[in-house]
């Protein structure tokens, strides 16, 4: 069986990567409602 410290690191670096998915998301979706505001302004 793994250690303890490592089970906790590993589910650290879990929460982590779901972090750092969710932000990439988040900013995808700020950037295409700018991008269309943006469009919808200039016409």
């Amino acid at each position: 069986m793994f250690p303890c410290s490592f089970c906790l690191l590993f589910s650290d670096f879990n929460q982590l990567q779901k972090f750092m998915l969710g932000n990439k998301i988040v900013k995808i979706v700020v950037i295409n409602l700018l991008a269309s505001t943006d469009l919808s302004l200039c016409q």
